[in-house]
């Protein structure tokens, strides 16, 4: 799971990925979902994407990651909002474990699951890419953000919802989970921006 040290970064591949809005308190919550895909669909790698976890969920993910050779990638994303959340389900194919709606994550199904090609997680972005959502749900949910755009009046949040539309509508989602200063908001920027433009040029 990523460490929010900025030295750290993640990856992983070819993974199946959930997305909540729960924050993820026990580990039973977690390790029920492991043991099931283990043991019946023979699928030993997990994304998670969630506002929190705490100590006892990360260190019975270890354990289970040790004993089991499960492995699971724990993403921290407090700043994002449901529709955001929302936008990566949609980009993952995945069904967004949504607790106003009194969804828990120790009942959810196979089906449930998104799936992304690639994830690389450090502390203030994910890049997701080759997300497994439909294209008519993808173009749904594009329609929608375009809706909000046209009543929109502040240029700033004009300029997210773009943002969101670019990254579920092409082959690499990024999501912000927090940065601390402006200059580490442009140099994150450029990053993106970089590794966006490499992976078109590698698909196109």
């Amino acid at each position: 799971f990523p460490s929010h040290d900025t030295t750290k970064q993640a990856e992983m591949t070819d993974a199946h990925i959930i997305v909540t809005n729960i924050e993820v308190e026990e580990p039973d919550q977690l390790i029920n979902i492991c043991d099931y895909l283990l043991a019946k669909e023979k699928i030993r790698k997990l994304i998670v994407i969630a506002p929190n976890y705490t100590n006892k969920v990360l260190g019975a993910i270890y354990n289970t990651k040790q004993k089991a050779g499960f492995n699971i990638l724990a993403v921290k994303a407090p700043t994002l909002t449901e529709s955001q959340l929302e936008d990566v389900a949609v980009f993952t194919g995945a069904k967004f474990i949504d607790k106003t709606k009194q969804m828990k994550l120790d009942t959810m199904e196979f089906q449930d699951l998104g799936k992304v090609g690639r994830i690389i997680v450090d502390k203030d972005d994910v890049i997701l890419i080759d997300g497994s959502g439909k294209k008519e749900e993808i173009n749904k949910r594009v329609k929608e953000l375009k809706d909000h755009i046209k009543v929109e009046k502040l240029p700033e949040f004009k300029e997210k919802l773009e943002r969101r539309i670019a990254s579920i509508s092409g082959k690499v989602g990024v999501i912000k989970v927090g940065s601390n200063t402006d200059s580490e908001k442009h140099y994150l920027r450029k990053k993106i921006e970089n590794a966006v433009n490499a992976t078109q040029a590698s698909v196109s």
